[in-house]
C-alpha cells in the first residue's frame, strides 16, 4: 500500500530509545531486522509512532509481519 498517501519511516529496535535512534526510509530497511513504525499521511497525520513493531520478510515485494508492540518488545529472531 505504497500509494495511499502514507509515508513510511523505521526506527531500528535495536537503537529504539537511545540517543543512537536513527529513522530510515523504506528503501535503507534490511530483511529479518526489527523496526518501530512511523507514518505520515496526506490528511495531517505528522510523523505518528504507531507503536507496532514490524520485520521485513521480502523487498521485493515489500513484505512484512508484524512483530510485537514498541513498550513490549522482546528481540528475537526466528530461525528459518
Amino acid at each position: 500500500m505504497l500509494d495511499y498517501g502514507i509515508f513510511y519511516e523505521f526506527i531500528p529496535m535495536d537503537a529504539f530509545g537511545t540517543p543512537n535512534q536513527k529513522v530510515i526510509p523504506l528503501h535503507e530497511v534490511e530483511l529479518f531486522k526489527n523496526y518501530a513504525l512511523v507514518i505520515t499521511t496526506n490528511s495531517g497525520l505528522w510523523r505518528y509512532l504507531i507503536g507496532d513493531t514490524i520485520r521485513f520478510t521480502s523487498i521485493n515485494p515489500y513484505r512484512i509481519v508484524v512483530t510485537g508492540r514498541t513498550k513490549h518488545h522482546i528481540n528475537v529472531l526466528e530461525k528459518n
